[in-house]
């Protein structure tokens, strides 16, 4: 099914490019392709990831940033945020706690794995219930657990996502 899920969504990009293109500008095309990310290089204790969807997300995730921050301050600390305005509160109230503010790429299996080789993470976070099937499969087969914050998930959608994240807890 994972399969299917990676097939169809590159698909759809290969086929939708040319009518989306005209619209975005290519700085965030690129962001969203996970073209460019800058070289974190390897971190000196493991790394935390910490993703937050948008605007609300990125506040709301505050307190939890500043913890990781006081309780791990060997540990490097990468916050990745969905939506440009996001990204811009991210990098406006959160610049002097986290160490690097990523743009979070598509859930392509190969803009997830660049955006994983890149950030090498320990632990993956998401704030609340942003999923992203091919993203926390790729997590699992690099063996990175992962662990949601602040999530609701509804029993509709329960078997699928919670299986995911199940299956990368330990135990």
């Amino acid at each position: 099914m994972l399969l299917f899920y990676h097939f169809l969504t590159t698909l759809l990009l290969t086929l939708l490019f040319p009518v989306l293109y005209p619209f975005r500008t290519r700085l965030r095309l690129r962001e969203r392709l996970a073209l460019g990310l800058p070289n974190l290089g390897e971190p000196a204790a493991a790394r935390l990831w910490v993703h937050a969807l948008s605007v609300g997300e990125v506040l709301s995730s505050i307190p939890l940033l500043e913890a990781l921050k006081r309780e791990y301050p060997s540990r490097e600390l990468v916050l990745s945020v969905k939506t440009a305005t996001g990204l811009k509160i991210a990098r406006q109230r959160l610049g002097e706690i986290i160490d690097y503010i990523l743009p979070m790429p598509l859930d392509f299996w190969w803009a997830s794995k660049r955006m994983i080789d890149t950030v090498k993470p320990a632990l993956f976070i998401p704030v609340e219930t942003d999923i992203w099937p091919g993203l926390i499969s790729s997590l699992k087969r690099k063996g990175i657990r992962a662990v949601l914050v602040n999530g609701r998930i509804s029993p509709r959608t329960e078997k699928c996502e919670v299986a995911i994240f199940h299956e990368t807890s330990p135990g």
